[in-house]
């Protein structure tokens, strides 16, 4: 038998360490939490309240994220996509004013014409030839054309643009096309020019949609070319599996940070605004809405002072 004789701390004791030590811990674990909440509030809910307040005038486009300063990463990436933001809020609300401006000319200059041809004609009778009413009717046209394109595009960004979709051969399409603008390109002495399609294939398209938008590029050819001896090219080529209808021109062509952008509904390559001689001056947005619609390639192709090519793929029907 052996016997093992140690003393044993009072019980008290441990209890009153433990409680100590439990104190100690409770203070640093208080002051760590204290310390974390202000990192954090600095971090981030500094930031956040920032940002909350100053993206009530985002809407004005008066967002400021410049006085926001964090550390946090994601603060940081969403500070800098308010910024973009409201960078293009100010772009559009611009860009709208110009458009605005723009379509307030196109349609005051027709009106003018029919108004002013018109009280000719009543004063002056005389006056009531053959030659001044086709003007009045021109001129009449030019509206109407200008607020098809406008309710298609307000149509676009709501219901969406409807399609009625038929077999139709590419050549008689650019046929049609050609013919509308042969005479009047003759008059002005410009090179209008049909290079069609040897296979001619058979699409299913919306052709009266499809023809908006080729007239769309030709007159857009028309009305950005000012050399003397202007050439236009409507024609179609075979590319890879599809049929690459095209509209080539040889005016003063489009800069490389132009090229995505004259899609847009609200962009001017230039500041000052043109007379068209037919559209409305907001046709390539139009036709982009309707390439979209068909699910269709699309895009441009320009050197500077030389050429510009508009140009959408056609699968052929199986």
């Amino acid at each position: 038998m052996v016997l093992v004789s140690t003393a044993i701390t009072p019980l008290s004791a441990t209890i009153s360490t433990l409680k100590s030590q439990y104190s100690v811990i409770t203070i640093a674990v208080i002051i760590m939490t204290l310390i974390l909440a202000l990192i954090i509030s600095r971090i981030i809910l500094k930031p956040v309240k920032q940002i909350s307040e100053e993206s009530r005038n985002l809407s004005r486009g008066e967002y400021d994220g410049s006085r926001i300063r964090t550390d946090s990463m994601e603060m940081s990436e969403l500070n800098d996509t308010l910024i973009s933001a409201n960078e293009d809020i100010l772009k559009a609300d611009k860009a709208k004013k110009e458009l605005l401006g723009n379509v307030s000319h196109d349609l005051r200059t027709p009106l003018t014409m029919i108004v002013g041809y018109g009280e000719m004609i009543r004063d002056l009778p005389e006056e009531n030839t053959e030659e001044n009413l086709n003007v009045i009717i021109e001129e009449a046209r030019r509206l109407s054309v200008l607020v098809d394109d406008l309710v298609d595009i307000s149509k676009a960004d709501t219901i969406g643009l409807e399609l009625n979709r038929e077999d139709i051969r590419v050549n008689e399409l650019l046929e049609d096309v050609y013919h509308q603008y042969q005479k009047y390109c003759e008059s002005q002495e410009i090179d209008f020019q049909l290079k069609p399609c040897e296979e001619d294939p058979l699409v299913n398209i919306d052709s009266k949609r499809i023809k908006q938008v080729l007239y769309n590029f030709i007159n857009n050819s028309l009305n950005y070319n000012s050399k003397e001896k202007q050439q236009i090219i409507l024609g179609v080529e075979k590319t890879d599996d599809v049929y690459r209808v095209y509209v080539y021109n040889n005016g003063e062509g489009i800069e490389e940070k132009d090229l995505q952008n004259i899609w847009d509904r609200y962009y001017k390559v230039d500041k000052e605004h043109r007379r068209h001689h037919i559209g409305s001056g907001i046709g390539l947005s139009l036709s982009k809405e309707i390439l979209i619609a068909h699910g269709l390639n699309y895009g441009v192709e320009s050197k500077p002072k030389q050429y510009s090519r508009f140009y959408f793929d056609l699968p052929e029907k199986q």
